[in-house]
Order: C-alpha cells, then structure tokens, then sequence
C-alpha cells in the first residue's frame, strides 16, 4: 500500500506493517519502507495520518516518518513482536473460534472497528463492543452467540489485512 505525502504531493514510501496497541485496541502506527532496496524502515503515527484508504495511505508531510525510538509507545509495541493479524481469537468461555485475517480500523481515529476471523469451518465478524480485550497471545471476545457470522453479501470498507503491502 502506497503512502503518499499531503505537503510533498507525491508517494513516500509504502506500508510494510501495522503497529496495533493491543491494550487500546487501535492502530498505533504505520512502519514504512521508504526509498529503495536498502533503505531504512520508519513508522508514521496515526496522528500524522490524514486518511487511510484502499489504495492507500495519506500522511501531511515527509518528515513525519521518523524513527521508531523517537515514538516511546510505538517503539515497545514494535519491540514486544505483537502481531494481530492470525492471533487467535476464543470467546471468554474458551471456545477457540479461529485466527484473524482482517481488521476493520476506522481511518481517522485508528480504533479498530471489527475483527474479521476465519475458522476451519467458519467465518466471524467481531464487533469492536464484542471485544473483550486483547493481548499478546490472542484476542478474548464476547460468547459465540453473541457474534456475527459473516454473509457472502456484507459490505466491507477499508479494511486492513495480513497483505498490506
């Protein structure tokens, strides 16, 4: 997904990885390759992010792509290795329902709207109120009843996946 630059008028760079804040259940920020082979990766916090679309991503300005060191916050939820996309997902009765494959991430905010989670035999849609909380290992959620199951018909807006970039 390419990142463009607001201020500059042109790409900058393209999303390598999410960074999500497992505890506030929102997209913290964006690690970005910019420039070429060998270059250097560095993160854009949500703050900096004007909108973030299907087909891509619109920050204000170049220099707000900094290192991760510079984000405290950032730098430990990169530095902990979390990782939501195939965290499993199990109701709070221990019922395993599958790993996620999708977030839904509201694009101004970063809070994640919905967990998209596929099963051997099904596919669920977890509502942001649904969710109980998330942590390093998986993603507790409200009991099976409670949840959606995904219809082949359902719309689906921005929704950020395993395939990013």
């Amino acid at each position: 997904m390419t990142v463009g630059s607001l201020a500059e008028g042109e790409a900058v760079g393209l999303v390598q990885k999410t960074i999500v804040d497992p505890k506030g259940k929102r997209l913290e920020a964006l690690v970005v390759k910019k420039g070429g082979y060998f270059s250097k990766s560095l993160v854009v916090s949500i703050a900096d992010i004007i909108e973030i679309e299907k087909n891509g991503v619109v920050i204000n300005r170049e220099d707000s792509l900094v290192e991760k060191e510079e984000i405290h916050k950032i730098a430990q939820i990169i530095d902990s290795r979390f990782e939501i996309f195939n965290l499993p997902a199990v109701t709070k009765d221990g019922k395993r329902l599958g790993r996620i494959q999708d977030v839904l991430i509201d694009g101004r905010s970063g809070e994640i709207l919905r967990l998209y989670v596929k099963g051997l035999v099904s596919k669920r849609v977890i509502d942001r109120s649904q969710i109980i909380k998330i942590t390093l290992k998986e993603a507790v959620v409200a009991p099976d009843e409670a949840l959606i199951k995904q219809s082949d018909q359902e719309d689906r807006p921005v929704v950020l996946d395993a395939n990013i970039a």
